[in-house]
């Protein structure tokens, strides 16, 4: 990869490394959060990450800075992940992760006047300050002529340190490790990242170099209308069609039914085209699942997150790890991505409901491909002109017809209430925002999609009528209904 830093002014460079292994005599991997920088002009301020200040020691709070702490402008940022094909120890992937951190930074490293490593390895921090060069004087013995343990890897390093610059000055320090510090962090996500690979045998060394502007600022794909907090899968792969997802907008562990409320709320989305980053998640959880058939919920407000959603879009299912005691997947965090649930009662009405409203949607996609009439069933009326107008808008030189969310729909508006003509009575069916349509913002998002919102309903009773909305856009359909509450209670006629 050629380097965003050829053209840059680069003074010094600070390297957070970390070993990961599975189990402490295993796959093992190493990774590395580093960045260069240079010093201060005139007049300049340092560069900030929240309430981090960017030095040449590392990342510091900016109200507990010391006088070795010296602001500096942050030029790129500098990250590595290596894998093995051999098994190894939790030392030996913290001195590897420092030997590959030097020797990847061959093309721009000989422009430094500093380099400065954070480890939270005492075992390397205190080799490194207290015993690498009288190791190296010995030729690689102590003080009984035997061989040092790790020879091998610790003699690279040394090499990597001789062929720094003569000008350029090396510390390193220790860190406590997993305690919310911001490059540990990071580079304790990187080592992990390198178990996986190991494990996966795809040995290597993976080097990102990027600009402050570009770093882990992926912005989140998935597709507007997968916009509740849970879909639902089986981890049975043939109970699943690619492209098809079962959301459900619940909080809780379990479904709440018939309760008026997100708890509640279903959605059956078929995308024309499956979604990359939501279909690589649910075959990862089959591969490491095995053949067993049971309800996973996918936390799709994390996937979505700015913690998460950049990792996963630049290193895919490395990211993940599975969770032994829960059997499902977990981000570098070691926060669930995936739950599978317990077998009950809730669950399976839920998976049922979703089944239902599938079933639905399929007979509406039929319809429309075979350019006939909706099962007599279900009564499908448009809606679309209570959210959007149509408008037109000049594109270079053309003139192209869209849609325009109407100004009434109001952020924090909770509801809206369609007037309907069923045979000979006049009746208000109130659509609840996130429960039986998409949330305000996610229409919002959908005007250059051509959406189209229908209102379907169906009789349950002779007195009761069942609801939910239809939204189709240019790929893709979806049905939206709380499905244990929207009903409409009909009077007897007389």
């Amino acid at each position: 990869m050629t380097t965003v830093f050829e053209h840059e002014e680069v003074e010094g460079l600070v390297l957070y490394t970390d070993g990961s292994s599975i189990p402490n005599t295993g796959h093992y991997g190493s990774g590395v959060h580093g960045y260069v920088y240079r010093s201060l002009k005139e007049g300049e301020k340092g560069t900030t990450i929240n309430a981090m200040a960017v030095t040449s020691k590392g990342y510091k709070l900016k109200n507990t800075l010391v006088e070795e702490d010296i602001p500096v402008v942050l030029v790129g940022y500098y990250d590595v992940v290596q894998s093995n094909f051999m098994q190894g120890i939790s030392n030996t992937a913290e001195v590897e992760a420092l030997v590959t951190a030097l020797n990847s930074s061959s093309d721009f490293k000989h422009r430094l006047k500093s380099i400065h490593a954070v480890s939270d390895s005492r075992y390397l921090v205190d080799t490194v300050n207290k015993d690498l060069a009288i190791w190296a004087e010995s030729h690689w013995r102590d003080s009984h002529g035997n061989q040092i343990p790790g020879m091998v890897h610790w003699k690279s390093l040394q090499e990597e340190l001789s062929d720094l610059p003569e000008d350029c000055v090396f510390t390193i320090a220790w860190v406590k490790g997993h305690d919310d510090d911001l490059g540990n962090t990071r580079a304790d996500y990187l080592a992990r990242i390198g178990t996986n690979r190991s494990i996966d045998s795809s040995p290597g060394v993976m080097v990102r170099k990027e600009t402050p502007g570009k770093y882990m600022k992926a912005k989140c794909e998935l597709h507007p209308l997968l916009s509740m907090r849970r879909v639902y899968f089986s981890t049975s792969p043939s109970n699943n069609s690619q492209g098809v997802y079962f959301q459900v907008g619940a909080s809780g562990q379990n479904f709440v039914l018939g309760k008026r409320s997100s708890e509640a709320s279903y959605s059956v989305v078929h995308l024309k085209d499956p979604d990359p980053v939501m279909e690589s998640i649910q075959n990862h959880h089959y591969r490491v699942r095995g053949d067993v058939d049971s309800i996973v919920y996918l936390r799709t407000d994390r996937v979505k997150s700015a913690d998460v959603y950049p990792w996963i879009s630049e290193y895919g299912t490395d990211c993940l790890i599975r969770d032994s005691r829960t059997e499902g997947l977990n981000f570098l965090d070691k926060k669930p991505l995936t739950i599978e649930t317990s077998p009950g009662e809730l669950p399976l009405q839920a998976m049922d409901a979703l089944s239902c409203l599938n079933d639905i949607l399929n007979e509406v996609r039929l319809a429309e491909w075979e350019n006939r009439a909706l099962n007599p069933l279900y009564e499908m009326r448009d809606v679309t002109h209570h959210f959007f107008q149509d408008i037109e808008k000049k594109v270079r030189k053309d003139i192209v017809k869209s849609k325009e969310l109407l100004k009434d729909i109001k952020m924090g508006l909770r509801d809206i209430d369609i007037p309907v003509e069923h045979t000979t009575r006049s009746l208000s069916v109130k659509l609840m925002f996130s429960d039986d349509i998409p949330e305000r913002n996610v229409l919002k998002r959908l005007e250059e999609l051509n959406p189209t919102i229908s209102l379907l309903m169906w009789k349950e009773s002779d007195t009761v009528l069942r609801y939910a909305t239809v939204v189709k856009v240019d790929d893709s359909l979806s049905i939206w209904s709380n499905y244990f509450a929207s009903r409409v209670f009909l009077q007897p006629v007389a």
